[in-house]
């Protein structure tokens, strides 16, 4: 997003990226969306100058409400956007992220659901912009369990960093994270920490002891998958 498809957004720039409408009518069971977004805002250590966030109406467009906040697992970056007022995305994403939100109930039985994505600059340091791909509307799977995780390595730097590939098979809203077991036997049970991206840097190993690292997938409702990897 950025008012034009080459080159820098414009200063003082107000975009907006609207959806079709969706029809909710009938629909009683809980929904997300999801897309893949790609950032290059003006973003300083203490200051989120640009950036972008998602909006949802009932009314035709007579009113729009923010989607999330970004307490909210795998969305936004900054509470406070300078040129939003607002919370959403800021920085550089460096690549396209896959995201997902659950809505809220208020669209339930609506015939005319419409989503918008909204866009600010400021007058000065003008960068890329916004991308987005791949939005669509989806029910929570909820019973579904995740896929285990494939490809796992783990580099040869100190400390190392565990990486893992989602698996390709696994649906759009899942997972939602990995839960990361470490300790001293080969299937450990010691929660280190969960992440919702596919690494994490090991730290405070000690030097000559064997160490195993357990990675399992979470999805809604606390369903985990059978196996790891």
């Amino acid at each position: 997003m950025k008012g034009a498809l080459n080159g820098t957004y414009a200063s003082s720039e107000r975009s907006y990226l609207y959806s079709p409408y969706v029809n909710f009518s009938g629909v009683t069971a809980p929904t997300a969306i999801t897309f893949a977004i790609w950032y290059e805002t003006e973003k300083t250590p203490t200051i989120a100058w640009y950036g972008i966030n998602v909006q949802f109406s009932t009314n035709l467009g007579a009113n729009w409400t923010i989607i999330g906040t970004p307490a909210d697992l795998n969305w936004y970056t900054d509470t406070s956007i300078s040129s939003l007022s607002g919370p959403g995305w800021s920085g550089s994403s460096g690549q396209y992220l896959i995201v997902y939100h659950t809505l809220p109930a208020a669209v339930n039985s609506q015939p005319y659901v419409r989503f918008r994505f909204y866009f600010t600059s400021d007058p000065s340091i003008n960068r890329d912009g916004v991308a987005i791909d791949d939005f669509s509307v989806q029910v929570i799977p909820f019973n579904q369990v995740p896929l285990c995780a494939t490809s796992v390595t783990v580099s040869s730097t100190n400390p190392p960093v565990i990486s893992w590939v989602k698996n390709p098979a696994e649906s759009a809203l899942l997972p939602l994270g990995y839960n990361i077991y470490f300790g001293s036997t080969p299937i450990p049970t010691n929660l280190l920490i969960n992440v919702t991206k596919t690494s994490f840097t090991l730290d405070l190993l000690g030097p000559g002891n064997p160490y195993y690292v357990r990675i399992v997938p979470f999805g809604y409702g606390g369903n985990v998958a059978q196996s790891s990897k």
